[in-house]
């Protein structure tokens, strides 16, 4: 806060106005500083919105946002069932919580509508909410509304293991809450002041036993959490993600997609966002300035790809995304160049069917529907503590099956279910037949449309493999080059990346404002000019 408020006294004093055309001619430099943010998901974008608003006028910028990609949003994307706009479907981050600081103020500030992911049974539904499968049996379900029934039953299995586990995440979320405050260089110091290496540091197997969780609900409930959250089971997965799992309830997204935040950050931080470009080369020039070569694609009417080579000059650079993803070519060669980190391959389906998923295939009695959400994790047999299998999806062959929502199809206009699978290994069309009681064909594309109506796959790197760790990767990579990478092995999540983004934008602010302090003694402002500045500042400190 201190650092904020020096530099809203420095914006003041000189006279800033408009955010794009910050141009007083008592400004100590007019000119602006050219910002390359390439990646334009969670922390590119955040990044780009925090340089704005944050530097309250103070400092002329122009920021330009690169993606190869041909939308905003990185991991969190949608697709259209039925290709049609109507039924957008997230692909990749689904959902967030109240205590996303960054996610939460911004769908206010750009009054982007959030729809809850509560109850969402279909009409006259009398099955459970949610099942944990294991393979063999659903060892444990809960009803669509929280009842006193649905808690009796959780303490009788279950016994005080759920307290504790609440109470370890309430403390988790409470120490997290203090990374929002100033700034930090390390991320792994940071963890350390706010004390959160002791769980960054164990497994989450050894974290619960730790606070007292026992065996039998760390590896039905939390480790089912673990699986459809980060494809990752307890006896791998760092203690302080698989908190992050079991993170307070309130689970919201964007209608039309959770990507709609970011496009708005990136429409109010970037004077340009230029989509479909990949950056090809970084070369750092001798006065300090980065050059950056890129190429533009485009498709032509004929549907034909064209590509065009451009190149710019820019005075910082934040790499905003996996640097190992990048494919950048870097000169001078960095004196550091951040570790590969391993990252899941999750293949996702979507598919819309009239039928309900297949009670005999879960063995459900026959009159009782397989739950809308149905979680998996291993029988105690079958339990991997083997960190070289960090996905095994073990005897269920898969993390995650959900019921999203009811779905009108547009062809025979008869109301459908939408549905969405999580698994390690790509499906077969003999599985999803299995899970719908139907027979199997030769192909996805046998299936006949009464009985899957559409369907569309997708294998993402989703998440890093989250092996506990207390070192991270650096936040400078070079003077004025930034890496908001790290936090990803730390906490992966949309709020995670958005803060990232933010702390790495309020360092840049920090380092030029103490530059602007310098800049000012050394001017030829007047003595009168200067008196104004340090009163103003002052005031300002006071507060």
């Amino acid at each position: 806060m201190r650092v904020l408020s020096l530099l809203g006294a420095l914006s003041l004093a000189l006279g800033a106005h408009s955010r794009h055309h910050a141009s007083d001619h008592r400004h100590i430099n007019d000119n602006p500083k050219r910002i390359a943010i390439i990646g334009a998901g969670a922390a590119g974008t955040s990044a780009a919105y925090h340089l704005r608003t944050l530097s309250t006028g103070a400092f002329p910028l122009s920021i330009t946002i690169f993606d190869r990609a041909s939308y905003i949003g990185g991991r969190s994307t949608t697709v259209n069932a039925f290709s049609s706009p109507e039924h957008p479907i997230e692909l990749g981050a689904s959902i967030f919580v109240p205590v996303n600081q960054i996610l939460v103020n911004a769908t206010a500030r750009y009054n982007l509508p959030t729809d809850s992911h509560g109850d969402r049974k279909p009409d006259g539904w009398t099955g459970a909410a949610l099942g944990i499968w294991d393979g063999e049996s659903i060892v444990f379900a809960q009803s669509t509304s929280s009842t006193v029934w649905d808690a009796i039953k959780l303490l009788w299995r279950y016994g005080l293991a759920p307290l504790a586990a609440q109470r370890a995440v309430k403390d988790m979320v409470e120490r997290f809450m203090g990374m929002y405050d100033g700034t930090w260089k390390d991320i792994g110091e940071e963890a350390g002041r706010v004390g959160l290496s002791a769980m960054a540091g164990l497994t989450g197997e050894q974290v619960l036993k730790e606070k007292g969780v026992s065996d039998l609900f760390a590896r039905e409930v939390v480790q089912a959490a673990t699986r459809v959250n980060y494809a990752q089971n307890i006896g791998v997965i760092s203690g302080l993600e698989t908190m992050v799992c079991l993170a307070p309830d309130g689970a919201m997204a964007v209608e039309g997609g959770n990507w709609r935040i970011f496009e708005a950050m990136a429409k109010d931080g970037a004077d340009e966002v230029l989509l479909n470009t990949e950056i090809k080369k970084v070369i750092r020039h001798e006065n300090g300035s980065y050059g950056l070569t890129f190429t533009k694609s485009k498709v032509t009417r004929q549907g034909v790809k064209v590509f065009k080579d451009e190149s710019a000059i820019f005075d910082e650079v934040i790499i905003a995304g996996p640097y190992q993803y990048t494919n950048l070519t870097i000169q001078p060669p960095l004196d550091y160049t951040p570790d590969p980190v391993p990252y899941v391959s999750l293949h996702v389906t979507l598919f819309t069917s009239p039928l309900l998923l297949s009670t005999a295939y879960f063995k459900q009695p026959a009159n009782t529907p397989v739950p809308l959400v149905v979680l998996t994790t291993l029988p105690e047999a079958d339990y991997p503590r083997d960190s070289n299998k960090p996905t095994n999806a073990g005897r269920p062959g898969f993390f995650s099956i959900s019921m999203l929502r009811t779905i009108v199809n547009p062809k025979t206009q008869q109301t459908e279910y939408l549905y969405k699978i999580f698994a390690p290994d790509p499906l077969t069309p003999g599985f999803l037949a299995q899970i719908l009681g139907i027979a199997t064909p030769g192909s996805f594309e046998g299936f006949p449309e009464n009985e899957v109506s559409w369907l569309h796959r997708k294998t993402w790197d989703s998440y890093p493999v989250e092996w506990p760790r207390v070192t991270f990767e650096r936040l400078s990579l070079g003077p004025g080059l930034w890496y908001t990478g790290g936090m990803d092995s730390f906490i992966s999540t949309m709020e995670t990346n958005a803060l990232s983004g933010m702390n790495i934008a309020k360092l840049m602010i920090e380092k030029w404002t103490k530059a602007a302090g310098r800049l000012a003694s050394e001017s030829t402002l007047s003595e009168q000019d200067m008196a104004d500045i340090e009163q103003k500042m002052e005031f300002k400190l006071k507060r």
